[in-house]
């Protein structure tokens, strides 16, 4: 019997329409969430400090200050220990740290330049990588093993919603990432309260 992924409690607040910023994208409609995992994460950071918030930017603020809704894909969010240093050094060791590339991953948009419907697009992961290919995986045990897919450079996969990428897989210093799809049925549907703090400046 196959179990749902865990997520984070959720409270009434819906994620649509909530705005959370990320370095790379400023104000954003959240869409997807990527939480930091693996032996390379410093024991003390809070479960806030381990999540990055990213989506589709919001228009500029028209002439009556009013916001408009995003009409087109969210932007590449590019990760990596030279794009929001000040995160990872946070949230990893530094030994996990210095393992990253400088650009190691980019979680793209797949499925067209228009919506169709709500947020529609798809999301994918891209390896920057030649040294540390990416691997995707179902469930965190299987970070160490064949999984179901190796990236290497310049490939990438669509991702489904609970899948895990491994950005270091080293048994003492392993870093991945869950991604979980804020349009999948059930809690994901919902804004939890970690995400609201993570998002406020960004990560």
């Amino acid at each position: 019997e196959e179990v749902a992924p865990q997520l984070p409690p959720s409270p009434a607040r819906p994620v649509h329409g909530v705005r959370r910023g990320t370095p790379l994208a400023s104000d954003v409609v959240p869409l997807f969430l990527l939480e930091v995992g693996g032996r390379g994460v410093r024991p003390d950071i809070t479960s806030e400090g381990r999540l990055i918030v990213h989506g589709p930017r919001l228009q500029a603020a028209s002439a009556g200050g009013a916001e408009e809704a995003p009409t087109t894909p969210f932007p590449p969010l590019i990760l990596g220990r030279a794009h929001s240093a000040w995160f990872w050094q946070r949230a990893l060791t530094e030994e996990a740290f210095q393992s990253l590339a400088p650009e190691h991953v980019s979680f793209e948009a797949y499925g067209g330049s228009e919506y169709v419907g709500e947020l529609a697009a798809e999301v994918t992961v891209r390896s920057l990588s030649a040294v540390r290919p990416l691997r995707v995986c179902d469930r965190p045990e299987e970070t160490f093993g064949e999984g179901r897919s190796a990236l290497e450079a310049g490939t990438r996969q669509l991702l489904r919603h609970g899948d895990i990428v491994v950005l270091v897989q080293d048994e003492t210093r392993s870093v991945w990432l869950s991604f979980w799809d804020l349009r999948a049925p059930g809690p994901a549907k919902t804004c939890t309260a970690a995400v609201a703090s993570a998002g406020a400046g960004g990560a």
